[in-house]
């Protein structure tokens, strides 16, 4: 055990772990390999199951939330009253706001009637 012992001086405990380990892992691989293929291939069926749920749940979502703005922007465009833009809208004598009407000029001979009045006056 001594010669043993001695052999072992200055090598940490690590590599005498990964120095037996690869020794023997062309004993214990195969083992383990036919016990953790199907454990490993469970594991990707599995995810991509989940995957599939996961996408599936979202494409159903997206489009539920697709009806649910058609409808949203339907009934506000129903229930939204119609206004007439400021631009648009007309006076009663079918003059738009803020425009200024013109006063029509008097004729020539009014003119003249409305001075001489007023130098008889």
């Amino acid at each position: 055990m001594a010669l043993f012992e001695d052999a072992l001086i200055g090598w940490s405990t690590g590599t005498v772990v990964g120095v037996g380990a690869v020794l023997a892992a062309p004993l214990v691989l195969p083992v383990v390999g036919t016990i953790l293929r199907p454990v490993a291939k469970g594991l990707v069926k599995g995810y991509f199951f989940l995957a599939d749920a996961i996408q599936d749940g979202a494409v159903q979502t997206r489009e539920e939330f697709g009806e649910l703005t058609t409808e949203a922007r339907t009934e506000r465009a129903h229930t939204r009253p119609h206004f007439v833009s400021r631009s648009n809208a007309r006076t009663r004598n079918g003059h738009k706001h803020g425009e200024r009407t013109q006063r029509r000029a008097k004729p020539a001979h009014a003119a003249k009637r409305s001075a001489a009045a007023a130098r008889v006056a």
